[in-house]
């Protein structure tokens, strides 16, 4: 019987003591998991490979007793180390939204600062901001949300609030045998860019916003159900009003995958300072 094996324990036991030494038991249960099952393996590999042939004897005997102990190691370890790792991720996921909700003022709180979005890939935000310091952001990128999907649930729930049951939006089979499938309607994408710009720009000492209206507003492109939007967000005006500060950002409602996008408005709104 090929002795290997036996040489390998002794040297993995050492790594496994170290890896608890550093306190991660779960990755040394791993550790431990997967390599009894490969030691296990070769066990089996170096019995039938050392004694091609050979008639049943106590040297094989032992290697195959050594490989099902190994495998059995293996089965018992690896369903519970993995768990572990599952339940170890997701705690740590939820540890760091506490840590960044403490972090967050009440006034960016107020302002429905995107949690989520700043420990996710594709949204970008600014860092918090002074009132009297927006008008030197004027021509900036503030940021960037993330991507939403438009269902047909949410664009039959804006039909009803609205009155809007044009066929194109809410009559499934109709729009899709003569225009490829429904779409949402215009203004759902633009009611979109308050809940797609919270937190995007966070204002220090903000006690209150409001939408003072849009300047321009053009839907470019259609945005069928079951796509992604997102909002891209330019603020290109910064100035004093009503003992507030008036705003004016550039919205653009991108498409996944779609280089045309779905909306580009211009929209005002003001925030008070306490």
């Amino acid at each position: 019987m090929n002795p290997t094996p036996f040489f390998i324990v002794p040297l993995l036991l050492s790594a496994f003591a170290v890896t608890l030494w550093q306190g991660s038991k779960g990755a040394a249960a791993l550790a431990i998991g997967v390599s009894a099952l490969f030691i296990g393996a070769i066990a089996f590999i170096s019995v039938d490979a050392s004694r091609p042939g050979a008639s049943p004897g106590t040297g094989m005997a032992a290697g195959y007793a050594f490989g099902f102990l190994m495998l059995a190691l293996a089965g018992g370890v690896l369903p519970g180390a993995l768990a572990g790792a599952v339940v170890t991720q997701m705690r740590e996921i939820g540890r760091l939204r506490r840590v960044r909700r403490r972090l967050l003022s009440p006034e960016e709180q107020l302002l429905g600062v995107n949690l989520n979005s700043r420990i996710r890939e594709g949204a970008r935000t600014m860092n918090p901001v002074e009132i009297k310091d927006l008008p030197g952001l004027v021509g900036q990128e503030v940021g960037v949300s993330d991507w939403v999907e438009i269902t047909q649930d949410r664009v039959n729930q804006f039909a009803e609030a609205t009155g809007d049951h044009q066929w194109i939006h809410v009559d499934v089979d109709r729009a899709t045998r003569e225009i490829g499938g429904p779409i949402a309607h215009g203004y759902l994408t633009l009611s979109l860019i308050p809940f797609l710009s919270a937190g995007l720009m966070p204002v220090k000492g903000v006690t209150r916003g409001i939408n003072y209206g849009s300047d321009k507003v053009r839907f470019t492109n259609m945005v069928r159900i079951g796509k992604r939007v997102r909002l891209r967000q330019k603020l290109i005006g910064a100035e004093p009003k009503a003992g507030g500060m008036q705003l004016k950002n550039e919205c653009t409602i991108e498409i996944e995958g779609e280089d045309k996008p779905a909306c580009i408005a211009e929209t005002i709104s003001v925030v008070y300072g306490g």
